[in-house]
């Protein structure tokens, strides 16, 4: 259960209609990640939508949809979380949780999880197996105790829990721990991922530890262990398993004001759904656009086709230039748009 939209390792996509939703629930966090690479990430105005609203949304959208992912900012912190859920449960949607693993009320959160049908598990952001390497990376001392101490109360609770972990200079050779750490918790497995977002030189794993530990996971995963990958790497990075990415085609995001972008990455529009529907979105010349992207680097390249470069997130937000459309308006400073 990877929590990069883009991943296509273990999903099931029939070529038509979308594989599911990533509904960003709230810009509202409680973890300071300067690696956050939400294009909202500081903003926290206007108000999110409210659970009406979504209720509305989904309920429009279920024809297209085999389940949603839970996601923000924190998606627990969004103040009618509970109705949310309900509104999923009413809809028959299967849905998993992508959170940070510091809950207001753990108790009830995880008695309502228990309850939802629908709930297939979550995924849990821990980016290393001590205070040290997680809160370089969450930037909240002490925020590692506290989500150790809510994935050991969800496994105990019966519910299904694998670990998100970004590769990072305090990490990246310590993959093996954070299996064993997994397995410690009753967690099913580690996801790791590359950090996608805007260069940090004195926080993300240089590009020769990047291929080292991808090279050691992918040992490990012929080995049976509970490892994958959240994001696409480039194959002149890594070979891996991981194909081309199938953001805006197997699936697109709804940000906390129910506007849609390919992925959680991407800081692009490609419309609203509280004026269009889902299937006039898939089908408009910003979605073309973003389908037929490959990074200009990559345009030469005999596996282009197959790879589209990895993560088109990851060059659009190092080199924005690469892809020129204008900008949406100041109160969306971080997002482009087609004309």
């Amino acid at each position: 259960m990877p929590d990069c939209a883009c991943h296509a390792q273990g999903l099931t996509w029939d070529g038509t209609r979308l594989a599911f939703l990533f509904l960003e629930l709230t810009s509202a966090c409680n973890n300071a990640c300067p690696g956050c690479s939400n294009p909202y990430a500081a903003q926290r105005s206007p108000a999110p939508l409210p659970a009406t609203t979504w209720a509305a949304i989904l309920e429009s959208a279920r024809p297209h949809l085999q389940w949603v992912k839970l996601t923000g900012g924190e998606p627990t912190l969004h103040p009618e979380f509970a109705n949310l859920v309900a509104a999923l449960e009413a809809l028959a949607l299967p849905f998993t949780l992508l959170t940070n693993g510091r809950w207001p009320d753990p108790a009830a959160l995880l008695a309502s999880l228990q309850r939802a049908a629908g709930f297939q598990g979550m995924l849990v952001s821990l980016h290393g197996p001590d205070a040290a390497s997680h809160e370089g990376f969450s930037g909240v001392p002490g925020s590692f105790a506290a989500t150790v101490q809510n994935i050991r109360r969800a496994t105990v609770a019966g519910l299904r829990v694998t670990l998100s972990t970004v590769l990072t200079r305090y990490n990246w050779n310590r993959v093996e721990v954070m299996i064993m750490l997994a397995r410690m918790l009753g967690a099913a497995g580690v996801s790791f991922s590359r950090y996608i977002g805007s260069p940090l030189p004195a926080l993300e794993a240089t590009p020769a530890q990047v291929q080292a530990a991808t090279r050691r996971i992918e040992v490990l995963k012929a080995q049976g262990e509970p490892v994958g990958f959240g994001a696409p790497l480039p194959q002149c990075v890594a070979t891996t398993e991981v194909t081309a990415c199938l953001a805006g085609e197997a699936f697109v995001t709804v940000d906390p004001w129910g506007r849609v972008r390919p992925c959680n990455h991407a800081p692009v529009h490609l419309g609203d759904l509280r004026q269009q529907s889902l299937a006039e979105i898939l089908d408009s010349s910003a979605a073309r656009s973003w389908r037929a992207f490959v990074p200009t680097e990559c345009t030469a390249c005999a596996l282009s086709l197959a790879c589209h470069g990895g993560c088109r997130a990851e060059a659009l937000l190092r080199a924005p230039a690469s892809y020129s459309l204008p900008r949406l308006p100041v109160r969306f400073p971080a997002v482009v748009t087609a004309a």
